[in-house]
């Protein structure tokens, strides 16, 4: 991967990461509605990390599938 990739990907992950543990200190029941528009139901660093920093908040991801549709 190139490098600016990964730190562009760690931008985002330092932010979202600062904003949950605000918003789960704040607001103990919490949903966050959203499209990254990353394909998350793939294994790879970005994944992992996204999924890392979801259950450190004891947050998981509820959509399993693609929301796309070919038509």
């Amino acid at each position: 991967m190139q490098i600016s990739f990964l730190l562009s990907w760690n931008n985002l992950f330092v932010d979202f990461q600062d904003l949950l543990e605000n918003i789960v200190t704040i607001h103990h029941e919490s949903f966050i509605l959203g499209d990254f528009n990353r394909h998350f139901d793939t294994q790879s660093t970005v994944t992992s990390i996204f999924n890392e920093i979801l259950a450190s908040v004891n947050l998981k991801q509820h959509v399993y599938f693609s929301k796309t549709y070919i038509g």
